[in-house]
């Protein structure tokens, strides 16, 4: 499996790397330091996975938007220094399938790498405790059928909607009507917000997969 680090700080991002390889020799790993030859890297190398620390100089969260436009295959981890609550829900919006602190120990990226493999979506401890604590969703009075909880659980993991509609046996039109009376319902403007809460109310867990 090939696998880009994009983080433009030396001990940092050379220690990703060392721990990404510790993991498994069978990853091959490559570090791009600078946005300039993040793309050429990701054209050439054709990653399965990039993590990213978007906070670092030269980078930015709109690096993640545009990578996503380009190549909408390719799982992003997210793995940055302690951040705004807004920008985190802003990588996720953007199609960050997993978050992790640069504090996280190698358990926790081994955890991001599976999951974003299966296409799930993986937060580490220290950022699920700083989006709930500063997050409320007041789900009082919201009856969601047991359809809806299964769709939600589902768009919470990472699926599309057409891999959503495969698994339900459903239609990409009937799962995007179920998906926007959803978030109607629980008072969401977008799927970053629909996954936060999905996790404060216990619909996936951190890293757990049905």
């Amino acid at each position: 499996m090939k696998i880009l680090v994009a983080n433009s700080e030396d001990i940092t991002g050379s220690g990703l790397v060392w721990l990404i390889r510790s993991i498994s020799e069978n990853y091959e790993v490559k570090r791009t330091d600078a946005a300039e030859t993040l793309f050429s890297l990701l054209a050439v190398f054709s990653p399965d996975i990039l993590f990213i620390d978007y906070l670092s100089e030269g980078f930015d969260v709109e690096v993640i938007k545009k990578v996503k436009q380009l190549y909408p295959d390719l799982k992003i981890i997210a793995v940055t220094e302690k951040t705004e609550k807004r920008n985190i829900l802003k990588a996720l919006s953007f199609g960050v399938s997993a978050y992790l602190l640069e504090c996280c120990d190698v358990v926790e990226i081994k955890e991001a790498i599976n999951a974003s493999l299966k296409k799930e979506q993986f937060f580490c401890g220290k950022i699920l405790n700083q989006l709930n604590r500063t997050e409320s969703f007041d789900c009082r009075g919201v009856n969601l059928s047991e359809r809806e909880v299964e769709i939600i659980t589902l768009i919470a993991k990472g699926y599309t909607a057409k891999e959503i509609a495969d698994k339900l046996c459903l239609s990409t039109h009937t799962v995007n009507t179920h998906k926007k009376k959803i978030m109607r319902k629980v008072g969401v403007k977008n799927i970053a917000e629909l996954v936060m809460f999905a996790i404060q109310e216990e619909f996936i867990l951190c890293g757990i997969s049905s």
